[in-house]
């Protein structure tokens, strides 16, 4: 299951509709953040929590002077943390000579020791299975999130979250839970969620302003009004993709769909960017100023060889690519030999600052894609709020990492990239834009690239519907229907398009390179078979399904301008550790796990797009005693070998010791998961592009 985290546009109108969930949404994507940084400056773990909790309370009561343009979301929390911790730090020094004698008058028999507390955790994670050890250490050694460790280990993100609190319930069994309470605060890059997850403190909400609901905020002009959706936060571009925002309600607006009742007020004007940066995509100003790699760069280290492949930069944003290769067999072989208790993560370095000779310009990752094989790991990242001066020379940066990407062990790699960049044209991109309608368009930029042509494709939608994916005829993950992006002459010649370095889901990707090969000069017609569309379900929709007696009400689910009906739910039999039939996919050792084929049938208005796919999670209710413990848990996919293209195939896996099956729901996906991509529209409006090949 996806599980890109959601970006600072989403995170911010979150925090505008319902702020409670905001700055839920804000703490779980930026508390470990906040917390290394603090960490930083400030070594007693108390000092640390009220440096983190002061750091989100001051954001939350200033939000309104926060500046999207100016620097991204975990930029501006980490300058506000990094204040804030300087000044605890030069406090903490002026009363060091006062604590020190507090802490020389404290009996010894009165104080904890730091060891032995060390032991007695790692005595009691002896009786964790190596995965339960693992995920402890990644969660509360290596401040990691529960998505980041889904997305590490290749795990649905339900699967993760109940492993991580059968692991839990197995510490307490070996310790007393004050004493894990008080070893995790010491060792956790996350203290807050932990404190929180047993109720110890209550929760920064209500610490701001008091328990109960938030309130519901007055809109000053009376009416909502849709908003232009330019993305200029924590993503590199300026226009949508699948993260966008929520679609603004049927009820609100009368659609959500094109092709429907939905129509943007003539107030509502959206500015579309008619400049261009290659590498970079659309710029709001023609005068922006803008930089491009001089040349590409190889590295190397003890176990692997790279090549920093492309730079670019414009709005205060650098986007950096580069391969890294093993220097000799797979990554798992030399894992295996220079590290045997880690993973090839341990392999590459993490790169995570750019500097300029000796300034800091950024220590935050903004947004990143990785794709990874066998012996190589192509990588994208954005930093956000790097502030370029505009000049006619050079610019020389270096990308730098001090530590591998291993979280579970601090592996030294300390690696600098030298990089030129220099003065890269802003493109007039005003006779390139192909509108559809009154909310979408399509920006197609070509370019001669080694003798072939390569045409940028960038939608832009307008907010309050479902925006167009960048990749256009893909589905979020990766889901495609029949057809291609083809190129048509005059005179009766088709060019077929490649789409270059397509990754589904990738959060650096706002368009795509199409290369066409050795087209020549002439005027042509961009045939786009059909286009895929996005958008989210409701928070509340949810799906009743009795699993026990393959039962489910009788009716209709609305998702936007069309709907959901059950068509079928089947028992699938399992024997344990084969693979399940008609999947990819084995079962567990697990006596209590069963499953269930559920198909799901979409109705779709004939005026508007098609529901093609939709991406759900699933709750179930545990059983009053639920100290069964194994590795099914619960989990839900689409894992068959064979489609139906006619329903949505869904596979339902649950350990039937510890849940409900009678209890079992299709809920709408879970926001710290992916937040965005609860449903895929394909609109089959086959837009025709003319364009000029020079």
């Amino acid at each position: 299951m996806h599980t890109h985290a959601l970006n600072d546009q989403q995170i911010l109108a979150k925090l505008a509709k319902s702020p409670q969930q905001g700055l839920a949404l804000l703490m779980e994507q930026y508390t470990g953040l906040i917390w290394h940084i603090a960490s930083r400056y400030l070594h007693d773990p108390e000092d640390i929590k009220e440096c983190v909790n002061e750091a989100f309370t001051r954001f939350y009561f200033q939000r309104d002077k926060y500046d999207p343009g100016r620097a991204s979301l975990p930029l501006y929390l980490s300058v506000i943390t990094r204040n804030l911790a300087i000044s605890r730090y030069r406090k903490e020094q002026q009363q060091t000579a006062l604590s020190t004698a507090a802490a020389l008058s404290c009996p010894e028999d009165q104080q904890i020791s730091l060891s032995e507390l060390r032991a007695d955790v790692e005595k009691a994670m002896e009786t964790l299975q190596p995965e339960e050890a693992a995920l402890i250490r990644m969660k509360y050694y290596g401040g990691m999130t529960t998505k980041e460790i889904a997305a590490s280990l290749g795990l649905p993100y339900e699967t993760v979250k109940k492993r991580h609190h059968r692991s839990l319930k197995k510490l307490r069994r070996s310790m007393l839970l004050s004493l894990i309470l008080l070893a995790l605060l010491l060792l956790s890059a996350c203290t807050y969620c932990v404190l929180r997850h047993y109720n110890i403190i209550p929760s920064l909400w209500e610490i701001l302003v008091g328990e109960g609901e938030p309130p519901e905020e007055d809109d000053k002009n009376g009416k909502d009004k849709p908003r232009p959706l330019f993305l200029s936060s924590d993503r590199p571009l300026s226009q949508p993709d699948s993260g966008t925002p929520e679609a603004v309600s049927r009820e609100e607006t009368g659609s959500a769909v094109p092709g429907d009742s939905f129509s943007s007020s003539e107030d509502d004007s959206w500015d579309i960017p008619h400049s261009w940066v290659d590498g970079y995509g659309p710029v709001l100003s023609p005068d922006t100023t803008a930089y491009s790699l001089a040349e590409e760069v190889h590295f190397e280290t003890e176990y692997v060889t790279g090549i920093l492949e492309d730079a670019v930069y414009a709005e205060g944003n650098l986007k950096v690519s580069f391969l890294i290769q093993a220097r000799e067999g797979s990554f798992s072989e030399l894992a295996s030999r220079y590290f045997p208790n880690l993973s090839y993560l341990a392999l590459l370095p993490d790169f995570c600052s750019i500097y300029q000779e000796d300034l800091l310009l950024a220590d935050t990752v903004s947004a990143s894609t990785r794709h990874t094989g066998p012996d190589y790991q192509w990588t994208c990242l954005v930093f956000s709020g790097v502030d370029l001066p505009r000049q006619d020379s050079s610019v020389e940066l270096s990308l730098t990492s001090t530590l591998s990407q291993e979280s579970l062990a601090q592996i030294p790699c300390e690696l600098g990239i030298p990089f030129t960049l220099t003065p890269a044209p802003v493109q007039e991109t005003g006779n390139l834009l192909y509108e559809l309608g009154d909310d979408y368009s399509i920006l197609a930029v070509p370019r001669r690239e080694n003798g072939s042509l390569v045409v940028s494709l960038c939608p832009f939608s307008a907010d309050g519907v479902p925006a167009i994916l960048s990749s256009l005829i893909w589905g979020s993950y990766g889901s495609k229907g029949e057809g291609e992006i083809a190129l048509a002459g005059e005179d009766g010649s088709v060019y077929t398009g490649t789409c270059v370095q397509y990754s589904p889901g990738a959060t650096t990707k706002d368009y795509y390179d199409w290369d066409f090969g050795p087209v020549p000069p002439g005027n042509y017609t961009l045939h786009i078979p059909y286009l895929y569309l996005s958008s989210v379900l409701p928070e509340d929709f949810s799906i009743p399904i009795d699993l026990e007696t393959c039962t489910w009400e009788d009716k209709s689910w609305t998702v936007g301008s069309g709907s959901i009906t059950v068509d079928s739910v089947t028992p699938i039999p399992l024997v344990p550790g084969q693979r399940i039939p008609g999947t990819y996919v084995s079962a567990s050792d697990c006596p209590g796990e069963r499953a269930w084929k559920i198909c799901l049938k979409p109705q779709t208005d004939t005026s508007g797009p098609e529901i093609f796919d939709l991406f759900l999670s699933q709750k179930t209710d545990f059983l009053p005693d639920s100290s069964h413990i194994c590795n099914a848990g619960s989990s839900i996919g689409k894992s068959f070998l064979e489609d139906d293209p006619q329903v949505i195939e869904l596979l339902v896996r649950l350990d039937t010791f510890t849940r409900d099956p009678s209890s079992f729901c299709l809920t709408s996906d879970d926001p710290f998961h992916s937040g965005r991509d609860g449903v895929n529209y394909r609109w089959n409006v086959e837009p025709a592009i003319p364009l000029t090949v020079e």
